[in-house]
């Protein structure tokens, strides 16, 4: 009997952790630092993530070369070079009043700058794994983080404490999302689940299971009424926070 095919995912960690296992042979995860590179030459690897200031103002870049880099997209140039990471840089994320960026990195670290100064604010170590993504919660209080070790974790963004871990998915958490009224917390993961928690205590809140394959990225839509998802299925589906439904599955992809 042959072997089960593996899914694109799976070959895609498989992958990752090859290439985990090669940088840190190298020198350029924990145990060395990564390559470092010239403010003025852009990345040198590849570009995980992208988010604008509230203002508009400023984009953050996340890459595998380590680095966060902060571009005045209206003048065309890179304004700032932000190092800290051990390692791949996989999210960022600005606080709601632009004042703080959060990055979360393959070293298992959630980092916090300060966008005007460039300088570090904190570092919130916990994950045991890569940090896929980070999200503030709309009054800039706390942040969430998701890791390749199943867990969410919330955090005191002023003091830099861990408030909650939430054990919740079954493999690695690909995005969170808080909702705009900051009550309900939701998670995307490998496990083809999307969850949703109450924000304060985290107790889960619903399981939403519509896709056939990993979920990749969320977002609530700005009024909090509606909550879209998609991944590896290529399908995007549309939810009711509130009552936990399905409402509509758009056009599949590819």
């Amino acid at each position: 009997m042959s072997a089960p095919q593996k899914t694109f995912a799976e070959r895609v960690f498989e992958l990752e952790q090859r290439v985990a296992v090669l940088e840190a042979a190298l020198g350029t995860r924990p145990g060395g630092p990564p390559p470092r590179a010239p403010l003025g030459d852009g990345h040198t690897s590849v570009v995980r993530a992208v988010a604008f200031s509230p203002d508009g103002a400023l984009l953050a870049s996340a890459a595998n070369d380590g680095t966060v880099r902060l571009w005045d997209p209206a003048a065309g140039r890179q304004a700032m070079l932000l190092e800290g990471h051990a390692g791949r840089v996989r999210a960022v994320a600005f606080a709601p009043d632009g004042k703080l960026l959060a990055s979360g990195g393959g070293d298992g670290t959630v980092r916090l700058w300060d966008v005007a100064s460039g300088a570090p604010r904190a570092v919130l170590d916990g994950h045991t794994s890569w940090v896929r993504g980070v999200a503030f919660s709309p009054d800039g209080t706390r942040l969430a983080s998701a890791g390749d070790d199943g867990t969410v974790r919330l955090w005191d963004v002023a003091g830099g404490e861990q408030l909650a871990v939430i054990e919740a998915h079954a493999d690695w958490v690909s995005a969170v999302a808080f909702s705009p009224d900051r009550r309900t917390l939701a998670s995307a993961g490998e496990d083809k689940t999307v969850r949703l928690w109450d924000a304060a205590s985290g107790v889960q809140l619903a399981i939403l299971a519509a896709h056939s394959d990993s979920v990749w990225t969320i977002a609530f839509s700005p009024d909090g009424r509606c909550l879209a998802s998609a991944g590896e299925d290529t399908a995007i589906c549309l939810w009711d926070p509130a009552g936990g439904g399905l409402t509509r599955t758009l056009g599949r992809h590819g």
